[in-house]
C-alpha cells in the first residue's frame, strides 16, 4: 500500500484492541496520522507506540464514548494536538455477555448498550461534524451482521446496529451539504480476540454459512476503510457496506463448494 492517506488525520474510537487498532495501523501504513480513544489507557498507550513506529504522529485520549462532553472534548484535542480531522470511525461498541433472552434483559442493560452501541454512534458523528464542516470529511460507523439478521439473544443488541445502519443513511443526507460523506461497513465473521472463542467452539457452522469458505481477516475490513477514506470513493456515501464474504447470499453455500470438487475431479 502507498501513502494515499498522507497529510490525513483519522481519529478511531475503541482504537486501543481489536478491529480498531488494526484500523488505526493500516491507516498509519498508509501515511496518516492517528487519534484513538477508549476507556483503557494502557491499552491506548501500547497501540500508540506502535503506530508511532510507522512514522507518524499520534494522540490518543481514555474516553468514555458514551460521554457526550468527553466525545466532544476528544474531537476538539484532535485539532489542538494534530491540527485537523479528515476521517472519523465510529468503532466501539460493546455486546451483551453471552446470549440473553428477552426475559433477562434489565432496564441497565438496555441503557449500557444503547449508550455505547447507538448513543456514542450519534453524538461521535456530530462532534466529528462540527470539525469537519468547513472543509469535509469522511465519517465510517462500524456496524454489525447483526443489522441485517437479527441474532436470537442478542435482541438489543441486533436492534441498536440496525439503528446505526438507519443512522448512516440519514445523517449522509443531511451531512452532504457540508462536504462531509457517511457511511457503514457490516462485518462478518471476523478473526478477532473477542471472536476467537466462538471460532473454537463453531467454526464448521461459521464457515457453513460464508460463501467465500473463510472466516473474514482483520485487513478484510481495514483495506477497505483506507479506500472509502480516499478519493477513489468520493461519490460513495450514505450506504451499508457488508464485508461478509458473502454470508447468507445463498442459503446453501456449501453445495456449490461440493459441486466445485466434483466439477475438478472430473476434468
Amino acid at each position: 500500500m502507498g501513502k494515499e492517506m498522507k497529510g490525513k488525520v483519522v481519529a478511531i474510537t475503541g482504537g486501543g484492541s481489536g478491529i480498531g487498532k488494526a484500523m488505526a495501523l493500516e491507516y498509519a501504513a498508509a501515511g496518516a496520522d492517528l487519534a484513538i480513544c477508549g476507556r483503557t489507557g494502557e491499552k491506548l498507550r501500547l497501540s500508540a507506540e506502535q503506530i508511532k513506529a510507522l512514522g507518524v504522529r499520534t494522540y490518543w485520549q481514555t474516553v468514555n464514548v458514551a460521554n457526550i462532553k468527553e466525545i466532544n472534548s476528544f474531537a476538539q484535542n484532535i485539532i489542538k494536538n494534530l491540527g485537523s480531522l479528515d476521517v472519523w470511525v465510529n468503532n466501539a461498541g460493546i455486546d451483551t455477555p453471552g446470549l440473553v433472552g428477552w426475559q433477562s434483559v434489565t432496564e441497565e442493560l438496555w441503557d449500557e448498550m444503547m449508550a455505547i452501541d447507538l448513543k456514542a454512534v450519534f453524538f461521535g458523528c456530530q462532534a466529528a461534524a462540527k470539525e469537519m464542516s468547513h472543509k469535509g470529511g469522511v465519517i465510517i460507523n462500524i456496524s454489525s451482521f447483526a443489522s441485517q439478521i437479527p441474532t436470537a439473544g442478542r435482541a438489543v443488541y441486533s436492534c441498536a446496529k440496525a439503528a446505526v445502519n438507519n443512522l448512516t443513511k440519514t445523517l449522509a443526507g443531511e451531512m452532504a451539504p457540508y462536504g462531509i460523506r457517511v457511511l457503514s461497513i457490516i462485518p462478518g465473521y471476523i478473526k478477532t480476540e473477542m471472536t476467537s472463542e466462538g471460532i473454537k467452539t463453531r467454526y464448521e457452522e461459521l464457515v457453513s454459512a460464508i460463501a467465500a469458505g473463510r472466516l473474514g481477516e482483520a485487513e478484510d475490513l481495514t483495506k477497505t476503510a483506507v479506500f472509502l477514506s480516499g478519493e477513489g470513493a468520493s461519490y460513495i456515501t450514505g450506504v451499508n457496506i457488508e464485508i461478509s464474504g458473502g454470508k447468507f447470499s445463498v442459503q446453501n453455500p456449501l453445495w456449490s463448494w461440493q459441486q466445485k470438487e466434483k466439477y475438478l475431479r472430473s476434468n
